[in-house]
C-alpha cells in the first residue's frame, strides 16, 4: 500500500480600503479600493507563476 501526500495552500489577500473622506459620510457607502485590489492581485499572480 503506497501513501500519498496532498499539499493544500490557501492564499489570503486583504481587501484594500479607499480613502474615505469626512464629507462622504452618509453619501457614499462603498469602502473598497477596487483598482488597488485588482492591481495587487494581478501582481501576486504574475510573480507567483514566474
Amino acid at each position: 500500500m503506497s501513501k500519498s501526500i496532498c499539499f493544500y495552500f490557501q492564499v489570503h489577500q486583504p481587501y484594500r480600503l479607499r480613502t474615505y473622506r469626512f464629507f462622504e459620510i452618509g453619501k457614499k457607502h462603498y469602502y473598497y479600493d477596487d483598482y488597488s485590489n485588482r492591481m495587487i492581485m494581478r501582481r501576486v499572480t504574475t510573480t507567483a507563476t514566474a
